[in-house]
């Protein structure tokens, strides 16, 4: 079973890296210090575990343009099997209970692979496409 938890302690920020890590680092081939960034503090962070292991994570933060949703990572053997899903449940309801959010515009990027995944939530594409290091990225927004 699936659980989402968010991060509370220095270890979940450990896992979390550690998923972000072969997910975008090993399998994406991004460069380890592009994917660790400024936002990392200014984040709410949420790791997906499989009983005790990890096996995704994705962050949101205030941005300049609304909330953003990022960082959706899932490790390769547990895609399609409703990680992402109870991760942006997690965090939406993260959102949903933070006085400091009410009303305000949610924005995410993601791989066209990930947009049916949002749509079910009610995101629809807006500003059409942009490229993150060596990926095409689609803006969607609530």
């Amino acid at each position: 079973m699936i659980t989402v938890r968010k991060v509370a302690t220095a270890e979940e920020t450990i896992e979390a890296i550690k998923v972000r890590e072969a997910v975008f680092v090993e399998e994406l081939k991004i460069p380890f210090e592009n994917e660790v960034d400024e936002y990392e503090k200014a984040s709410e962070h949420f790791v997906a575990f499989d009983g005790s292991n990890p096996c995704g994570t994705a962050r949101w933060r205030f941005g300049e343009e609304g909330i953003v949703l990022e960082k959706f990572a899932v490790i390769n053997s547990y895609r399609h099997k409703g990680v992402g899903t109870e991760l942006l449940h997690a965090i939406l309801d993260d959102i949903a209970n933070n006085p400091y959010t009410q009303g305000t515009k949610i924005i995410l990027y993601c791989n066209k692979d990930s947009v049916q995944l949002y749509q079910k939530f009610g995101f629809v594409k807006s500003n059409g496409v942009s490229r993150h290091e060596n990926m095409e990225m689609l803006e969607l927004s609530n």
